[in-house]
C-alpha cells in the first residue's frame, strides 16, 4: 500500500508542478501579447493643436507630391513621422476610415536609422494587443523601391 501511495503523491506532485509551469508560460504569455512597444506609445502622445498642423502640411506635401508625379521630369517628397503619425490620427479616421480593414486601429510609425516602424492595435473579439511590423526600403532596381521585413510582433511576442 505504501508503493501505491507514494506513486499517488508523485503523480499528485507532478500534476501541481505541470500546472504551475503551465499558468506561468500562459501569464508570460499574456503579459508579452499585451506589452505595448516603447516606440507606439511614444507616437500616440500628441498634442491635438499641433497634430492638426501637423496633418496639414502632410496633406499639403502629398498633394504637391501626387500633382508632380504626374508631370514629366524628377519629383521627390519628405515626410516626418510627427506629420504622419498627424495624418494618422487626425485625417485618416476622419477621411479615409475606409482604408483599413475594420481590426486595425489607431495606426502609427516612427523612423529608426533605416528602419521603419509601424505600430497599430489589432481588436479582436477577446484582445486587442499591438502589432508591430518592422521595415527597411532598399532601391531594388531603378524605379523600384522595395521594402524587406526585419520582424513582426504582437506585442512583444514574434
Amino acid at each position: 500500500m505504501s508503493g501505491s501511495h507514494t506513486i499517488r503523491a508523485r503523480a499528485v506532485w507532478i500534476g501541481l508542478v505541470a500546472a504551475a509551469v503551465l499558468l506561468a508560460v500562459a501569464g508570460a504569455a499574456y503579459w508579452a501579447l499585451h506589452r505595448v512597444p516603447a516606440f507606439y506609445q511614444q507616437a500616440l502622445r500628441r498634442d491635438a493643436q499641433r497634430a492638426r498642423e501637423a496633418s496639414q502640411e502632410m496633406g499639403s506635401r502629398a498633394t504637391a507630391l501626387f500633382n508632380a508625379v504626374r508631370k514629366e521630369g524628377p519629383w521627390q517628397a519628405l515626410f516626418t513621422a510627427e506629420q504622419i503619425n498627424a495624418f494618422l490620427a487626425v485625417d485618416l479616421p476622419r477621411n479615409h476610415r475606409h482604408v483599413l480593414a475594420a481590426e486595425i486601429h489607431e495606426p502609427r510609425v516612427a523612423i529608426a536609422g533605416d528602419r521603419f516602424l509601424v505600430g497599430f492595435r489589432w481588436q479582436t473579439a477577446r484582445v486587442a494587443p499591438v502589432g508591430s511590423i518592422e521595415l527597411s526600403a532598399y532601391l531594388a532596381a531603378p524605379n523600384v523601391v522595395a521594402f524587406r521585413i526585419h520582424g513582426v510582433r504582437a506585442g512583444s511576442l514574434p
